[in-house]
C-alpha cells in the first residue's frame, strides 16, 4: 500500500515575505557602509570642531556662527587660514615672476590647501632624479614659505609618460619616488624643514 500525499496546503498564506526584511537589511547595511566612508574622509580636526559645537547647540548653547567673528569666517577656518593661503601664494608666486620665472610653477588653492606644480624640467632633466641647479634655486624660493607655515607639507613626484627602464629606474614609479625623496632631502638637509 502507497503512501498518501498532503495536499499542498493552499491557505494563501505568501512564504516570500523574509525577502521583504532581507532587502531592507542589505539596504540599511549600504547606507551604513556610504556614511561609514563619506566620514572617513574628513579632516579630524573639523570634525571635533563640528561635533564640539553640536554638542554645545544640542545642551542649550549658541549657533556656531556666534563664537567666530566676520573677518574670521572670510578667512577660513583650518590650521592655517585662506587668507593666509592665498598670501603665501601671491608671494610666492611674485618670487617666481621677478626672477623670470613663472612658466616654472603653477599654484592652486584645492580642498587639500595650497598646491605648488613645478615644472617637472624646472627641477629635473629627463629620466634622471639628479635635482638641478636651476631646481635647487626653485626649491630655495619655496623653502622659506614651508617654514612659515604651521602646516604638514606633501611631495609628490612626477614623471612624463614616456616609459623608463634602466637599472636604477626599472620604472616611471621607481623614478618618481627619488624624485620626491631627492626634494624632500634637500629641503630638510638644506633649509631645516622639519621633517
Amino acid at each position: 500500500m502507497g503512501r498518501r500525499r498532503r495536499k499542498k496546503d493552499d491557505s494563501g498564506e505568501n512564504l516570500d515575505r523574509w525577502l521583504l526584511t532581507y532587502a531592507d537589511m542589505i539596504t540599511l547595511l549600504l547606507a551604513l557602509f556610504i556614511v561609514m566612508y563619506s566620514m572617513s574622509q574628513i579632516d579630524a580636526k573639523r570634525f571635533g570642531k563640528m561635533a564640539e559645537a553640536l554638542n554645545g547647540i544640542l545642551r542649550g548653547g549658541h549657533s556656531v556662527l556666534d563664537r567666530y567673528d566676520e573677518e574670521q569666517l572670510k578667512r577660513g577656518h583650518g590650521v592655517l587660514k585662506l587668507g593666509d593661503l592665498r598670501t603665501i601664494q601671491e608671494v610666492v608666486e611674485k618670487e617666481f615672476k621677478e626672477e623670470g620665472r613663472s612658466e616654472d610653477i603653477i599654484t592652486e588653492i584645492t580642498e587639500r590647501g595650497l598646491v605648488v606644480h613645478m615644472v617637472e624640467s624646472a627641477l629635473f632633466k629627463t629620466g634622471s632624479a639628479f635635482l638641478e641647479t636651476r631646481g635647487k634655486a626653485a626649491l630655495d624660493m619655496i623653502a622659506d614659505r614651508l617654514n612659515e607655515v604651521p602646516n604638514h607639507v606633501r611631495i609628490e613626484g612626477h614623471t612624463d609618460d614616456r616609459p623608463i627602464n634602466t637599472d636604477r629606474f626599472p620604472s616611471n614609479w621607481e623614478l618618481s619616488s627619488t624624485r620626491a625623496t631627492e626634494v624632500v632631502r634637500y629641503l630638510i638637509d638644506i633649509h631645516g624643514v622639519p621633517p
